[in-house]
């Protein structure tokens, strides 16, 4: 009968934990460490979809182009212009 050590016990769970794929990945099973139940609040996405308080502010009803410039600022539309010239 042998009586393993822990650090022998670990290492011994450890090489059963891992596996070789034929092309050298190695592959390190994990356990689970949360149970069945409700997670944590801190994981749990809370945003709200839809614009952002930014948008909102910047974007004037019906006007299209105020939402199209939040895209493209007009730096940007002067290297297009540039670039469609050339």
């Amino acid at each position: 009968m042998r009586l393993f050590s822990s650090s022998e016990a670990e290492c011994e769970e450890n090489v059963q934990n891992i596996e070789t794929s034929i092309d050298g990945t190695v592959w390190q099973k994990i356990h689970q460490i949360s149970g069945p139940g409700r997670s944590p609040l801190h994981t749990i996405f809370r945003e709200i979809s839809g614009p952002t308080g930014y948008a909102k502010r910047n974007i004037m009803m019906g006007k299209v182009r105020s939402a199209f410039s939040l895209i493209l600022d007009q730096c940007i539309m002067n290297h297009i212009e540039m670039c469609i010239e050339s």
